[in-house]
């Protein structure tokens, strides 16, 4: 979608497949649609990578449903991995597969993660978005630094350098030398 995020994306995964890629085309607005559904049409791709967010992948997976191709997988990143993108796309959506380094507490049973989906609807009128538990997470130990006596960015700094571990609503994070440990 001519995004940053798109074209960054894009020459990662061309680098790592190689010659595996079959064609890199551009959906810059719905006028390239055609173009793009027939030369996903005659490239003989097993798959199809969206790159870029939401409204082209919305755009795109139907244009493959109703141009026939419903069965032909599209994954996509984070950047698509939005409410409207369900809703718009409805049943031509199933099988959409998304990557995503977050948590994502919509199935959770857990009484705190129900408790944060539910003020967050309550308050901004829609579910949490992508990295909205990790981002509530590391607010949470910044204000965990205030409680512990920490006042300015330095002491905010220091107090976060030297903390052993925060157990959040998306993970327990464990950190070493001040880094984050793997697997945490």
């Amino acid at each position: 979608d001519d995004s940053g995020q798109s074209t960054a994306l894009s020459e990662l995964l061309s680098a790592d497949l190689g010659a595996r890629v079959i064609a890199s085309l551009d959906l810059p607005d719905e006028d390239a649609l055609p173009d793009v559904l027939q030369l996903v049409g005659v490239s003989g791709c097993g798959l199809v990578a969206w790159t870029g967010f939401g409204p082209g992948a919305t755009l795109l997976r139907t244009g493959l449903t109703e141009a026939g191709s419903v069965s032909l997988p599209l994954v996509g990143s984070s950047a698509m991995k939005t409410e409207s993108y369900l809703s718009v796309t409805d049943d031509a959506g199933d099988g959409t597969i998304v990557t995503c380094a977050c948590v994502d507490l919509a199935s959770s049973t857990r009484p705190d993660a129900r408790r944060f989906i539910h003020d967050f609807q309550s308050r901004f009128g829609s579910p949490p978005g992508v990295f909205a538990a990790e981002g509530w997470d590391a607010g949470g130990m910044v204000l965990a630094t205030f409680d512990a006596g920490a006042q300015d960015r330095r002491t905010v700094s220091a107090a976060l350098s030297t903390l052993d571990g925060y157990d959040g609503l998306a993970n327990t994070y464990r950190f070493d030398d001040g880094e984050l440990q793997a697997g945490s």
